[in-house]
């Protein structure tokens, strides 16, 4: 069968991926699958990861995420995994890219008390968590350990003493120590640059734009929709320990940027004893026009006309797109087509065996990976039918990644990436090349 691409300037969206078959061949016996490190880690097998840490594997080896094998002992309570990953070298200080946790706050979520102890007096940086629960709770063990390690900041070490008012013991050993520096000056603009839009909130009808300014941020107001900032100077604003938290030199002002997957989500900004939080501007720009369009024009001199007034086509790096966050807003991307008749589709492509994987789409080309079945198996159902039992397919499997021109569909190369029987057997509603 066919992969459809429907496409406008450079929007891409796979609206069917049930593909043709290749013909048969041999069928070679499986291989077994080996523990990766960070398997090893998570199951607290020792002994394997000895043997990984020994053939080279490294010991803050990232999984896409930016997880470590530390994130996964961690996580699942294995302090003997997690004394052996740290001797061998591990990073303390590593987050993942998507909750920005580290191992030490992954073993506080998780309620691993050893762990959290052993992370602590090895120096891992964000104790100001343990420290607040230690007073909260009264735990002695563990405030000595936040404390001895040192790295909190001052609002972590102002939330301790308030929590220990009613614990004299606590409270003395609170009152001599003394925070980490709030500020962290070695941000770059890379870093940065992830903060910097405007910002915007519906109800006061008010918002932010934020700019990088050297290992910083500034800061302006703006009223109204798509006003101009205000002409007052901008207000300054430091990174603190954390890195997605900003703050004015006089710690008056705080800016907060949560999200996951590396994205920016929202701003929560409090200064003057008022919190106010902002969405990303082109979100809720994007969802004001969608609410107030008209029905959408689906002839190509329509959608021509209609892509003139859009923002720059971005790329489709990965499944659900820039950040895994699955939205293209305003780059043209059709919101109706018909395959058969034609209707919204650039183009078309014959590609072998069965594929849901996802395209990639950067800058004029579209990357897509296939995976064919030397037997042609190409059995896909739909619908609910109660049946979770995998597909009974051994056989060998050609997984290979192609490029087609984004314009025209013309084809520009095919890599085998691999060739063998896959690790598992596939669902009926899948393949063995998945969008994830």
């Amino acid at each position: 069968m066919k992969h459809f691409f429907a496409i406008c300037r450079g929007g891409l969206v796979l609206a069917a991926a049930l593909l043709g078959a290749v013909p048969a061949g041999a069928q070679p016996e499986p291989t077994p699958r080996a523990k990766t490190l960070h398997q090893a880690a998570a199951d607290g097998d020792l002994d394997e990861v000895e043997a990984l840490l020994a053939a080279g594997v490294g010991v803050d080896a990232p999984n896409r995420y930016g997880a470590t094998a530390l994130f996964f002992a961690a996580d699942r309570g294995q302090l003997a995994v997690v004394r052996r990953l740290v001797e061998a070298g591990a990073s303390l200080g590593i987050e993942d890219r998507f909750y920005q946790m580290t191992a030490l706050s992954r073993a506080a979520g998780s309620g691993h008390r050893e762990v959290v102890l052993f992370l602590l007096r090895q120096g891992s940086p964000g104790a100001g968590t343990a420290l607040r629960r230690a007073a909260r709770n009264g735990d002695r063990e563990l405030l000595e350990a936040a404390l001895d390690n040192g790295r909190f900041d001052a609002e972590s070490l102002a939330a301790a003493r308030e929590a220990a008012a009613s614990e004299p013991d606590l409270r003395a050993l609170l009152d001599a120590a003394t925070p980490e520096a709030a500020l962290v000056p070695d941000l770059q603009v890379a870093d940065l640059a992830v903060f910097a839009g405007r910002y915007w909130n519906e109800t006061l009808e008010r918002g932010v734009v934020v700019t990088v300014a050297g290992t910083g941020l500034e800061t302006r107001d703006f009223v109204g929709a798509g006003g101009e900032p205000e002409d007052a100077p901008p207000l300054r604003l430091g990174a603190r320990a954390r890195g997605r938290s900003f703050a004015s030199a006089d710690d008056a002002a705080r800016f907060d940027f949560p999200g996951r997957g590396g994205m920016v989500e929202r701003l929560v900004v409090e200064r003057g004893g008022e919190t106010v939080v902002y969405q990303p501007e082109d979100e809720t720009e994007s969802r004001a026009a969608a609410a107030e369009a008209p029905e959408p024009v689906r002839s190509a001199a329509g959608l021509a006309a209609a892509a003139r007034t859009l923002i720059r086509a971005r790329p489709w790096p990965q499944f659900r797109g820039p950040g895994g966050s699955g939205v293209a807003d305003a780059q043209g991307v059709p919101l109706h087509w018909n395959a058969p008749a034609g209707e919204g589709i650039r183009w078309e492509a014959d590609l072998p065996g069965l594929g849901v994987s996802s395209p990639v789409v950067w800058e004029d080309r579209v990357f897509v990976v296939t995976a064919a079945s030397v037997t042609g198996d190409t059995e896909f159902r739909i619908g609910l039918y109660g049946d979770v039992a995998p597909v009974e397919n051994e056989s060998e499997h050609r997984f290979a990644l192609r490029a087609f021109d984004l314009l025209g569909g013309a084809p520009i190369f095919e890599t085998t990436l691999r060739e063998g029987v896959p690790k598992t057997r596939r669902h009926t509603k899948s393949s063995q090349a998945n969008a994830t």
